[in-house]
């Protein structure tokens, strides 16, 4: 009896441990799945809509090993899969793998069959087991119906979908499209090739008992003779306008913007440009790489950069790479909804007519309630104290009004529409015309017989 007990406790105990085993085998096997991420995707580019790719990335800080992965499309309201790729997939931590059309002139990992819809679609990624589908990734854009929570924004015409990447580096993946995917003017895919540029990647400086004498001297003579490094003269680009409170069902978090301006005769690179906004300049946004065209503009919408315009009244300025300001906008007080502080004709003012990527413009509404602040130009000067009379005059000056020249009609042009409009009254009317000049002459006639 004795002994049973004992085979009893043992027999519990290894039971127990078989348990415990298989829960964190089976716990490794479903947490080793995921953690490969789709993170950049491109449905159409500027030159070709059959330009697309999709980038992923393994997140895990483990190896990922897949005997069946498959990239995955459904349509917006679609209610079924089609498999676009089939791989096998080693991919070690922080590597990135690329399968693209061949239409895009990239070093794809896999070919991707062409198809996805700008407008709105899926793309998921799967593991394909002998039992299951292991569904390890899924992004949604524009009308899709089915996507991680909320769909993202649909790309434009040359912007790619891109997953956000935390301060430490790492995507973020909080399962809503919305949040975790944005769109972004730089298309830069990496393969699983692609290698990171190295950090302080600089030969090693020989320690002090190496260096003798000579050396050392040698070495403070060159550094005496090397010639100043010029700085870098960074080309100026404009802030061209601001939406600062749009009209609904827009909203300020996503659709307002600033926009720049490319004044000069070659492209500009807008990388590490800064944007600054705020009444104390608190909100900053740090340009991405772009080479914006002569005489481009361009728009930055709060959806992308995060910046903030208060209704209120504000300011903005755009700074160099080496920090320094190059323009700054004319502060603004209350915004009313749907107008821009646009730069029109050298001057900010209001504009009913906000045109992001497109040259500002002014409607007569406009005209009409800028009236005040044309008035406003009117400069008051006080003439200087008379050397004679020691007497203070005040004058002020006359500022003629801006009239729009397109808009007025000529003084000519008024004469000929009224001779026209004579010549067509005294045909209409000729025959009553000339019976009246009859009865006035016959009147004429019987006055000059009554008076003899």
């Amino acid at each position: 009896m004795k002994y049973l007990h004992v085979r009893l406790i043992l027999l519990l105990v290894t039971v127990g441990l078989v348990a415990s085993t298989a829960r964190i085998a089976a716990e490794d096997q479903v947490t080793s799945l995921p953690g490969l991420l789709i993170t950049e995707i491109q449905v159409a580019s500027e030159s070709s809509a059959s330009d697309e790719y999709i980038e992923i990335y393994n997140s895990q800080k483990t190896i990922f090993t897949a005997e069946d992965v498959q990239l995955q499309y459904m349509a917006a309201t679609g209610n079924s899969w089609t498999t676009k790729a089939q791989f096998v997939l080693s991919l070690m931590p922080g590597d990135h793998y690329l399968l693209s059309t061949e239409a895009v002139s990239r070093e794809a990992d896999q070919v991707l069959s062409s198809g996805l819809a700008a407008g709105g679609g899926h793309i998921r990624l799967v593991v394909i087991t002998s039992d299951q589908e292991n569904e390890l990734d899924r992004v949604g854009w524009g009308t899709a119906l089915a996507p991680e929570t909320l769909p993202a924004t649909a790309p434009g015409i040359g912007e790619v979908l891109k997953r956000r990447f935390d301060e430490d580096g790492r995507p973020v993946d909080s399962n809503d499209n919305s949040n975790d995917i944005f769109i972004s003017l730089s298309s830069q895919p990496q393969n699983s090739s692609f290698t990171p540029p190295a950090i302080n990647d600089c030969p090693p400086q020989p320690n002090d008992s190496q260096q003798t004498t000579e050396e050392t001297n040698n070495e403070d003579l060159s550094q005496v003779n090397q010639p100043p490094v010029s700085p870098i003269n960074y080309q100026t680009v404009l802030i061209s306008e601001l939406l600062v409170d749009p009209k609904a069902p827009s909203s300020d978090k996503e659709d307002e913007f600033v926009e720049i301006f490319n004044p000069n005769p070659s492209a500009v690179n807008l990388e590490d440009y800064v944007i600054q906004t705020g009444s104390n300049f608190t909100y900053s946004y740090h340009l991405p790489y772009y080479s914006l065209a002569a005489g481009e503009y361009l728009a930055i919408f709060s959806i992308d950069s995060g910046l903030t315009l208060s209704n209120s009244g504000g300011i903005a300025r755009i700074l160099d790479p080496d920090s320094k300001v190059i323009d700054t906008t004319e502060a603004y007080s209350s915004a009313k909804a749907g107008q821009s502080w646009a730069l029109i004709a050298g001057s900010w003012r209001w504009t009913t007519q906000p045109t992001p990527y497109e040259a500002n413009i002014m409607s007569v509404e406009d005209s009409q309630d800028n009236e005040t602040l044309n008035r406003r130009q009117s400069a008051t000067a006080l003439a200087s104290t008379d050397t004679k009379d020691n007497t203070a005059t005040e004058t002020t000056a006359y500022v003629e009004p801006v009239i729009d020249k397109d808009s007025t009609i000529s003084t000519s042009t008024l004469v000929l529409m009224g001779s026209v409009a004579l010549l067509y009254f005294g045909y209409e009317y000729r025959q009553e015309i000339i019976s009246g000049v009859q009865r006035l002459r016959d009147n004429f006639k019987a006055w000059c017989r009554n008076r003899t």
